[in-house]
């Protein structure tokens, strides 16, 4: 599955810019620094919602339970089916198995 969830940049990004702001108030003000406040959180609001991932609701493709909460899901790279954390490792297993002849990678 894969490795970054998606928002995880620009939750980073966010949280660096939030705290830059943050810690160069006292040096520079706070009208110059409001801006970048404002942007860091925006990003970790963006990167929070986790955009692009939709698989609340949806059954998983591994045992067929619909997934209740988005953080209990991934998104499998291969045929971008959710499945849940847990179902993972089977789903990658069993739906995606080598064909005879098939290169490793």
């Amino acid at each position: 599955m894969g490795d970054k969830k998606p928002g995880t940049v620009a939750f980073y990004s966010g949280l660096a810019l939030l705290g830059a702001g943050l810690l160069a108030t006292p040096l520079v003000g706070l009208l110059m620094t409001t801006p970048i406040v404002l942007i860091g959180l925006a990003l970790l609001l963006y990167g929070l919602t986790g955009t692009g991932r939709k698989a609340t609701g949806r059954p998983c493709a591994c045992c067929g339970v619909r997934i209740q909460f988005e953080h209990d899901a991934e998104i499998c790279d291969r045929c971008s089916k959710p499945v849940h954390g847990r179902c993972a490792t089977e789903h990658k297993a069993a739906a995606h198995k080598l064909e005879p002849g098939q290169p490793f990678r």
